[in-house]
């Protein structure tokens, strides 16, 4: 009871500090994510930066930042809490943003080049090196939305909770520049129902890009 209460004042805190001129019935809200352009926040999805436990990085005190640094050694994500509202029910997630320089790329997955071939490298590199209890099951595929290719696909972690079965699912988003590759991680429970990481996903997909 103490938790839900809690997970109750959080959502109703975040709720209260976001900036709320800036919403549009229609349209969202316009934010600026820092080295990925312009989402369209929908009514219903609170996002705030700060980092947050995450379960499934059990291995790392609950911090998912540490956890992935043995993968990601020397960078440092942006992160982003995310709650998503429906009708009094909620919904919780995770995001976090690195960007990666073509060696980092060629170093991680063994390729740095584009196309059917990254997304086949990706695929193998995760398919290798997932820690144990980690899935592969969206292999990663290219989707080209307003004229710039994203790389998108899925794993997930299952763990014990309460002596039940319990699945995390973490959304793979990728996007390659020229010299630099953006790559989001959105976790959160993708059960029934459940519609925060398609969300997430196509607001990331759809933003706009500054232009240089």
């Amino acid at each position: 009871m103490k938790t839900k209460l809690f997970v109750c004042l959080l959502a109703a805190l975040m709720v209260a500090t976001l900036p709320v001129a800036a919403k549009d019935k229609n349209k969202g809200t316009g934010t600026v994510l820092e080295n990925w352009g312009t989402v369209s926040v929908p009514n219903d999805l609170y996002m705030e930066a700060g980092t947050q436990p995450v379960l499934i990085a059990d291995t790392a005190d609950n911090d998912m930042v540490t956890a992935l640094a043995r993968v990601l050694p020397g960078n440092t994500p942006q992160t982003y809490q995310l709650v998503k509202a429906d009708q009094g029910a909620f919904q919780y997630g995770y995001m976090l943003h690195y960007r990666l320089n073509a060696y980092e790329v060629q170093t991680l997955v063994g390729t740095s080049s584009k196309g059917t071939s990254l997304a086949s490298s990706i695929n193998a590199a995760l398919q290798a090196k997932l820690p144990r209890q980690y899935y592969l099951t969206e292999p990663v595929k290219a989707q080209t939305v307003n004229g710039t290719t994203f790389y998108t696909g899925a794993v997930e972690k299952r763990i014990f909770i309460n002596q039940a079965d319990f699945t995390e699912t973490i959304r793979i988003i990728v996007r390659q520049g020229d010299s630099l590759a953006d790559v989001v991680l959105v976790l959160g429970h993708d059960g029934e129902n459940a519609d925060l990481l398609p969300a997430v996903t196509q607001m990331l997909i759809q933003a706009k890009r500054a232009k240089k």
